[in-house]
């Protein structure tokens, strides 16, 4: 039977959790993530890169017309 396991906050540091629990401890835990945001976690240390690239290729998409 798996222990419960509540985690308290939705951010990158749950989803780093709940992945390394996975790897290393799949089956052992219940996991119950509570949090404020609707939709699952998301890299914010990214995001501002991942935009800049759409934001760079959209500029050249429109040079190229």
């Amino acid at each position: 039977m798996s222990e419960p396991l509540v985690i308290v906050g939705n951010g990158m540091a749950a989803a780093c959790l709940c992945e390394e629990l996975a790897q290393r401890a799949l089956g052992r835990y219940a996991v119950a993530v509570i949090g404020e945001e609707p939709r699952l976690a998301y890299n914010r240390v990214l995001l501002s890169s991942v935009l800049l690239a759409a934001k760079c290729a959209e500029h050249a998409a429109d040079v190229s017309v």
